[in-house]
């Protein structure tokens, strides 16, 4: 019988301290405190419970809004507090999207830096927000299996056989922290980037993409919103990675939405705050070949897509999996 495990994530809520959260759950953590952290200067939205009035007199909805001090527009910030039962308020989010616009969501694993996979003009400015080349993997956030199934080939029939069917693992597994790396398919947009130095632009098709279905209740509606996977990669803590040998490093540290919002300055167009986090990334798989081969060993539980000879010395060193 197959079971998957991963540990809890886990969100401050405290000046002093991190409590744990279950991601299963659509509870949301109470607003956190960030004790001495940057003020932001952003349009902020927080959220109340529906059917309570929030401070401000707008209904169900406190609104106050901040200019940001030299910017050209400004970040849509929305702080999520309630149950869930709120997410229709996500129209403004999905709408920026839409447009071309790369943001921060919050997932079960790492909070990610996301944009619409369609948008060419989204892909150019997250890899660009990001410092990634183009040689820079970066996984598709889906909100179920049909999506999985349109942009990949699906999961392989006998990775190994005399073990279960990849696809069965999979379905007990996901929504869940992991990411699986399949072999694409026709579907799945060319990434095209201009060159920063030449400033000539090319296209290339991709031959596999990571996958995943994350277990949050604010992205998950997001993505039901969309109706459309999201481009995702790890958003860096202090904004951007200062080099490939600071991504152990950022990878430790805690992800606090408002610190980051500001670190990143313009080209940021909109932010979900749903906490700070300090969790392990999604464990990434490579399902595209012969065998299964573990790229990064993170929350979610390796032992059932590998044995334990299988796993390697020290996956993390695989530069493949700083993109994820």
């Amino acid at each position: 019988r197959v079971s998957c495990s991963a540990p809890t994530p886990v969100w401050s809520t405290t000046a002093g301290g991190l409590v744990g959260y279950d991601s299963c759950d659509r509870t949301a953590p109470p607003t956190p405190h960030r004790g001495n952290a940057p003020k932001s200067r952003h349009t902020v939205i927080a959220f109340g419970k529906k059917g309570k009035k929030a401070p401000g007199g707008g209904g169900n909805v406190g609104v106050a809004t901040k200019k940001r001090e030299s910017a050209s527009s400004a970040v849509t910030y929305v702080t999520f507090v309630g149950d869930g039962s709120d997410d229709w308020r996500l129209d403004d989010i999905a709408t920026l999207i839409r447009n071309g616009a790369v943001g921060i969501v919050p997932t079960d694993t790492k909070y990610a830096l996301v944009c619409d996979l369609e948008s060419r003009q989204g892909v150019q400015l997250l890899y660009d927000l990001k410092g990634a080349s183009s040689s820079k993997p970066m996984s598709i956030l889906c909100k179920g299996f049909a999506d999985i199934d349109k942009y990949t080939q699906g999961f392989p029939q006998n990775v190994v056989p005399g073990r279960t069917l990849a696809f069965k693992i999979a379905k007990k597994c996901l929504p869940g922290p992991y990411t699986f790396v399949l072999n694409a398919s026709s579907e799945l947009p060319k990434l095209c980037l201009q060159d920063p130095k030449t400033k000539s632009k090319s296209c290339k098709a991709r031959k596999t993409v990571g996958v995943r279905i994350p277990r949050h209740p604010v992205t998950s509606a997001l993505l039901e919103l969309l109706d459309r996977p999201l481009l995702s990669t790890t958003a860096p803590p202090n904004g951007r990675f200062s080099s490939d040998d600071d991504d152990d490093d950022d990878e430790a540290q805690p992800q606090d939405p408002a610190v980051m919002s500001d670190k990143f300055g313009d080209g940021l167009a909109f932010v979900i705050d749903f906490g700070i986090t300090q969790n392990p990334p999604s464990s990434v798989i490579d399902l595209s070949g012969p065998l299964p081969k573990l790229i990064r060993k993170g929350a979610g539980d390796v032992s059932l897509w590998l044995d334990e000879d299988e796993l390697g010395d020290d996956e993390d060193e695989n530069d493949d999996a700083r993109g994820w």
